[in-house]
C-alpha cells in the first residue's frame, strides 16, 4: 500500500509527497496514491481513474507523486540503462504534456541507479492541478 509523507518544507510548509513501493505498482494502488497527492484539490474519482491507468501502462516503477507547478510530478527509478527507452513511452502518453525532466545518478564510478523526476501535466488533471504546485 501507499504510505503519505509529512516533512516540513522549508519556510514551514508540509511537504504532501506520497511515497510508493519498488515493484511495479498495478493502477489501483496508483489510483489510491494519486487520489492522497491532489486531495486538498477536489478532484473526481473518475478524473484520477483514468489517470492512473495510463500512469499504470508506463514501465518504469514509479516511487512518488505529488502536485507540482505544471501539473504532478512523478518519481521513477530504474537500474538498468533501458530507463531511456522506457521514458519515451511516458513521452507518448496522449493528452498529457512533460515540462520538466530530471535524471539524478546514485553510484560510484558507474552510476546503478537512475532516478527520474518527471513535471507532467495531464488534461483532465489540468483544471484541478494547473499552477498550484507548492
Amino acid at each position: 500500500m501507499t504510505a503519505r509523507t509529512m516533512t516540513e518544507k522549508p519556510g514551514g510548509r508540509p511537504d504532501s509527497g506520497i511515497s510508493l513501493p519498488q515493484d511495479p505498482i498495478p493502477a489501483a494502488t496508483l489510483r489510491s496514491a494519486l487520489a492522497l497527492a491532489v486531495a486538498r484539490h477536489e478532484v473526481p474519482d473518475e478524473v484520477i481513474s483514468k489517470v492512473a491507468e495510463r500512469l499504470s501502462s508506463i514501465k518504469l516503477r514509479i516511487r512518488g507523486l505529488d502536485v507540482c507547478t505544471h501539473g504532478i510530478c512523478i518519481d521513477y527509478f530504474a537500474s538498468d540503462v533501458g530507463w531511456m527507452e522506457k521514458l519515451t513511452d511516458l513521452l507518448r502518453l496522449e493528452r498529457s504534456y512533460v515540462y520538466e525532466i530530471n535524471v539524478l545518478t546514485h553510484g560510484t564510478p558507474v552510476p546503478d541507479i537512475y532516478h527520474i523526476r518527471v513535471e507532467q501535466q495531464f488534461e483532465e488533471l489540468a483544471p484541478y492541478t494547473a499552477g498550484i504546485g507548492h
